[in-house]
This record gives structure tokens, sequence and C-alpha cells, in this order.
């Protein structure tokens, strides 16, 4: 916590009618395992948050945003990049998916913090002995506790609560997932057997379908870009900029395609959904919808990198030369020219045309 800090004491906010009995038994489960603890007073509390599952479950967080995170020194442990994931798991013919049991309650709190993660509902204070969702320091406090418990470990990557086994065949996947197994039982760490798979020859991880053959988009994802509507104003612009790029390293010139998007969002720039921009946002979900496959990269094969420059951006494609001859991407990148770069890439143009004639 930081210096001085103030204790923040909310009132327990209503909840509704048809998730008490609910709460009530997500509660009254907390307190039996021991996660949570009956409290008279406290100086901290923080109002509840009820989130239904899929199951038709709750789960309960705490708004901590309105306390404690406020106050917090937040740990700034980074998250693993996804690139550096995906491209750790090259090489692999099956895969298997570790998921953990509610990550973050696995993770013991020590006395003096308890307090803190007190929160306040309809039954009275119930005070945390475990992490949990909501505390903005969680998921670097989580990653850097899991990236040492696998430490030394090969063929698994794991984020946050999903975890990835693989091996070059299937004797090699089993000892890696053996292992994996043995280390988790050693820091006494339980995961959910009903969302687990082995051995499975392709896998939805961080948002990518995942096979041998390399990276595929998921047709959820797919489905979401394709059902979204012509925006109608700049706010929906940039959110619908955000979805497209998601995929964006499968994408070959996606910032030039999306340029009539891009001008929408300059300053001054009055709004003004014309034809040119129907086009684009068009061509950009028929890319969407491409059946291109991103290979892993591999250490052992050569790389080809292929530049290409327009008046508007840049674009970029990194290629494996394969045994075969032939040549598979590892991942597309572009970027769309400032006006400064725009001006100079005027120029050089027109210097090129005056030396050619000259």
């Amino acid at each position: 916590m930081k210096d001085n800090v103030k204790p923040v004491f909310m009132k327990a906010r209503p909840i509704p009618y048809a998730l008490r009995p609910k709460v009530e038994q997500e509660l009254d489960r907390l307190e039996e395992e021991g996660i949570i603890t009956k409290v008279p007073t406290s100086e901290w509390a923080t109002p509840i948050v009820p989130v239904v599952k899929k199951s038709g479950g709750v789960r309960i967080c705490g708004d901590f945003k309105v306390t404690i995170n406020q106050q917090l020194q937040v740990d700034q442990y980074p998250l693993p990049r996804i690139d550096d994931i995906f491209a750790s798991l090259s090489g692999g013919e099956k895969y298997s998916k570790i998921d953990l049991r509610q990550t973050y309650l696995q993770v013991e709190m020590n006395e003096e913090s308890k307090k803190y993660l007190t929160i306040n509902t309809h039954r009275g204070l119930y005070q945390y002995n475990r992490m949990l969702f909501g505390v903005a320091s969680a998921p670097a406090i989580w990653q850097r506790t899991i990236d040492q418990i696998l430490q030394g470990l090969t063929g698994v990557q794991c984020i946050l609560d999903d975890m990835v086994i693989t091996g070059k065949n299937d004797r090699e996947h089993l000892v890696n997932l053996q292992k994996v197994m043995k280390r988790l039982e050693m820091y006494n760490l339980s995961v959910n057997k009903d969302k687990c798979k082995f051995f499975k020859d392709e896998i939805e991880f961080c948002g990518h379908k995942i096979d041998k053959h390399g990276l595929h988009k998921t047709e959820d994802k797919i489905k979401a870009i394709l059902d979204t509507p012509e925006p109608q104003n700049v706010t929906q612009v940039r959110s619908i900029l955000g979805l497209m790029y998601y995929y964006h390293k499968f994408l070959p010139n996606i910032s030039s395609v999306v340029r009539p998007l891009h001008r929408l969002l300059e300053k001054d720039v009055k709004w003004d959904w014309n034809e040119e921009c129907k086009v684009s946002f068009k061509r950009d979900k028929n890319l969407e919808t491409s059946e291109q496959v991103l290979c892993h990269y591999d250490p052992e094969l050569p790389i080809r990198l292929a530049c290409d420059a327009s008046p508007f951006g840049l674009g970029v494609v990194l290629s494996h030369k394969m045994q075969d001859g032939t040549e598979r991407p590892i991942a597309f990148a572009s970027r769309s020219l400032n006006k400064a770069e725009k001006k100079l890439q005027s120029n050089r143009q027109r210097s090129s045309r005056y030396n050619f004639r000259r």
C-alpha cells in the first residue's frame, strides 16, 4: 500500500432478489472451504459484484477500484507476449490444455494483508484469506508465481489460468505433461479436470486455434467481425478497428486497406461515411474470413523478409523457406504513414520520376 493511506469503508450494495439465493450459496461454500472468514468489524470494506457464470452459478467479485486499488502500489510484472508463447510451442504435434481451478484463490494471503480484502455483503462483512479477482496487482502476482513454479520445464507455456503443453511426439508430450503435473502437485495447486484437454490435434488458446500446421483464426472471433454493423460515429470506428486488428498478423497490408477508416479519426475531419469507407469496411471483412494460416516459427529454417511501401503505408511479411522450397508466412505487419512520412514519401517519388526523365 502507499504511505499514509486512509481506510475506505463502503456500504453493501443491493443484490437483486433473484440472485440472493445463489450469492448466499456461494458465500457459504467459500466460508466452508476456508477462503473467506466472517468478521464483526473492519476499517476496510469493499462492495461485491455478483457475476453470473455460464454454468448458472455466481462468481463473487469485489469492486476494489473504489477502495484499495486507488491506494495500491500496483505490481508491474509483465504478462507473456502472445507471439513469444506461440513461437515457443512450435514443433508440437498434439496439445494438452490445463485449466487451473479458481486461479487467484490458490494464493494465500498473509495475516497483515487480509484486512484489505474485506467485502461488504447483505449478510455482513467477510475477510478473504486468499487473493481474488479484482485486485489490481493480482494478475502480475499470479503470473510471477506460476512462472517461478514452471521454471526450467520445457514444452509448456502459461498465461494467467490457461496452460498449454506439447511435444514433438507423443512420448515427449507425455514426459512434459508428467513433469508439469508433478510440479503443480509439489506446490499444492489444483486443476479443473472438466475443462482440461489432453493430446488434442488442435486447441484454442489466447483467441487463436493452434495445431501442428500453425495458427488459425477462431470461428467466434470471425463471426463477431462479420456481424459488426457499419459504424455510426467515430467512437464506433475506433472499436471496430480494435476488433479488426486483433488478427492483424494474418492480414497483408491491412493498414492500407483500412486507410479510409483511419482518416475518420484524424483531427478536424468531419464525419462522412462515404462509398470509399464502405468499400474499405467490406474489403477488411473479406480479408478477415480468408483461410490464411501462419506457420510456427522454427529457428532451424531460413527466414525471408519482404517489404513494400505505398504513399499511405508500409507493409512487411516474414516468411519461412520450407524444406520443399515453398514459402509460408510467419506473420504480416503494416502501419499507416503519418503526415511527415507521407510528405517525405511523396518527395521521394517526385525525385525518382525526375531522375528517370533525365
